[in-house]
């Protein structure tokens, strides 16, 4: 592994969602919306038979959203 990656300065690294605020500039409800329609790559790490877990989300896919919306100045 990279140590930029290992050490997370690197952007591609998973993130977890903040409890409060935003990420990148999204809710966390939009951020639930996105993972819900596949627009960006999750993982949720929990143990078996456990309900809770942790959600954590892939870097890159979300920046590449927000990518998708860049308007170029005129």
């Amino acid at each position: 592994m990279n140590a930029t990656l290992k050490n997370g300065t690197g952007n591609e690294q998973w993130d977890r969602l903040p409890t409060k605020g935003y990420y990148f500039g999204l809710s966390r409800p939009f951020v639930y919306g996105l993972m819900r329609e596949g627009k960006i790559k999750t993982a949720l790490i929990k143990h078996p038979g456990k309900c809770r877990g942790m959600r954590l989300v892939w870097r890159p896919s979300v920046l590449a959203y927000i990518e998708k919306f860049v308007q170029v100045a005129v």
